[in-house]
């Protein structure tokens, strides 16, 4: 593919490439939260892992040093490619909970 300024291109299903100062990406992919764990060997370097998560396609929200996990977003379909960074010990798929309020019927 070829980059022409002011031209728009179709780089596949959902993912439309634009320019407006440079080359941005779009893309209609569900995203998807993560927590990732970095490997207890990778803690003092934990970010260096971080910007190769973002490199992966990890939009990230926090680095928790204390804790060794980071936090983001990233497309469902790219999830896979995290657990293949180095320093990365394991990714969980963020879950949501819900409390009925007060008063509801469900308790």
């Amino acid at each position: 593919m070829r980059e022409t300024p002011g031209r728009r291109a179709t780089a596949g299903p959902g993912v439309t490439l634009r320019t407006q100062r440079g080359w941005a990406m779009t893309t209609k992919e569900p995203l998807v939260s993560v927590t990732v764990l970095v490997d207890d060997a990778a803690l003092p370097r934990i970010r260096s892992v971080a910007r190769r998560l973002e490199q992966a396609g990890l939009k990230i929200d926090k680095v928790q040093e204390m804790t060794g996990t980071i936090t983001g977003t990233i497309p469902t379909k790219k999830m896979g490619l995290l657990t293949k960074v180095d320093g990365v010990s394991a990714v969980e798929e963020g879950r949501q909970v819900s409390i009925p309020a007060p008063g509801s019927d469900v308790q």
